[in-house]
């Protein structure tokens, strides 16, 4: 599969229309096309502008998903535990989490 047949793929994903993406990645609906067909290779700067409309960038340049199959984002496990951990937490102790991460980022910064 090629980087244009991805594109097509989130195109289609996010239910826009191929004038609609060109426009947000800042190129014309003849661009978008041509990226599509495989007859043009989006740029660094297209790609960033389209990420931010919800196009799942990794998976257009490699095949490989950001995204799991709930549309939520793939994180590095070590960093779930974190979330699921935040998550379980009664809101006093989320409170108390925040505290932790603050003084870490602070400790971080002045060794730097």
């Amino acid at each position: 599969m090629t980087i244009g047949t991805r594109l097509r793929e989130e195109r289609n994903r996010l239910s826009v229309n191929q004038t609609h993406l060109g426009q947000r990645g800042g190129v014309t609906k003849n661009a978008q096309m041509n990226y599509e067909n495989g007859s043009r290779i989006p740029n660094a700067t297209y790609l960033a502008k389209v990420a931010e409309c919800g196009v799942d960038v990794l998976y257009v340049i490699t095949g490989k998903h950001n995204l799991s199959a709930t549309g939520t984002l793939l994180l590095d496990p070590r960093l779930q535990t974190v979330f699921d951990n935040y998550d379980a937490a009664s809101e006093a102790n989320k409170q108390i989490i925040e505290g932790v991460a603050r003084l870490a980022a602070l400790a971080a910064a002045s060794t730097h």
